[in-house]
């Protein structure tokens, strides 16, 4: 008895997707761009209310007081960039996999 074996899913299939669905272009289009973009400035924006608000605030304690939660402010910019240089790396890399797949078909 022979069994059917159409449309069988194996091991380390990818279910759904053909070597005719990877588009050439990559993942990098206008609406990722935009989209990218206004997070960016919405996540920029709340950050510079929020380090505003915290230092005006904060100007009513003691130095030593200020100057930790200033740190912690500080801290929050560089985890805002390293986050927005790894997403860019992230990205670059999809679109480099995704064009040298498209070149191979």
């Amino acid at each position: 008895m022979v069994q059917n074996t159409i449309g069988a899913v194996y091991p380390g299939d990818i279910v759904g997707s053909k070597p005719d669905d990877i588009p050439v272009e990559g993942f990098v289009s206008w609406k990722n761009i935009v989209s990218f973009l206004v997070l960016l400035s919405v996540i920029f924006i709340v950050g510079y209310y929020v380090f505003i608000t915290m230092s005006t605030e904060l100007q009513k304690y003691d130095d030593i007081e200020y100057i930790l939660i200033s740190f912690d402010s500080n801290i929050f910019f560089i985890i805002f960039i390293l986050t927005l240089l790894v997403s860019i790396v992230i990205e670059s890399f999809n679109y480099l996999k995704t064009r040298k797949k498209g070149s191979e078909l």
